[in-house]
């Protein structure tokens, strides 16, 4: 993960063991999360990427503690299954 300092989100380059980005961006938005791929983000990543379907962008400017933290689990429960 990396981009905390910049504010309103940070980029998380998924490890071999999780699926594509384009995956995991439906399958939380079917809980209720919105993260996105680098492909359908509405920010750009300035880091050299070798495979950008192991992007995700993760947005938090909008969301209170609790909300936060509800996200969280829920992509945690989501990368577990």
């Amino acid at each position: 993960v990396w981009g905390a300092d910049g504010g309103m989100h940070v980029t998380w380059l998924l490890p071999p063991a999780l699926p594509e980005a384009s995956l995991l961006q439906r399958a939380l938005l079917e809980r209720g999360v919105a993260v996105y791929s680098l492909a359908d983000g509405p920010a750009t990543c300035v880091a050299e990427v070798a495979d950008a379907e192991r992007v995700l962008f993760l947005g938090y400017p909008c969301l209170d503690d609790a909300r936060l933290e509800r996200a969280l689990d829920l992509i945690g429960e989501v990368v577990r299954v």
